[in-house]
């Protein structure tokens, strides 16, 4: 299973990623947004930012490719 990611980190970039896993509990979430799940604003800022450079840790892709299963939309408010 593949997940593709549409991460929005505004007001600068959009891209997509992908990750092998089902990661669809974390459609819907941005870090720094006070509606969301702490606990899951958290783990998502783990799984794409380095934690102690803020480097992005995932590949960029450039446009959605067609070999994935579940689709997350997410992303950070900076």
């Amino acid at each position: 299973m593949k997940t593709l990611f549409l991460f929005l980190e505004f007001p600068e970039e959009i891209f997509f990623f992908e990750l092998e896993g089902d990661y669809s509990k974390f459609d819907g979430v941005f870090i720094g947004s006070a509606e969301d799940d702490e606990t899951l604003q958290e783990q998502l800022c783990a799984l794409v930012y380095n934690e102690e450079t803020g480097d992005f840790l995932q590949k960029k892709l450039g446009a959605p490719t067609k070999d994935w299963d579940v689709f997350v939309r997410c992303g950070a408010l900076m």
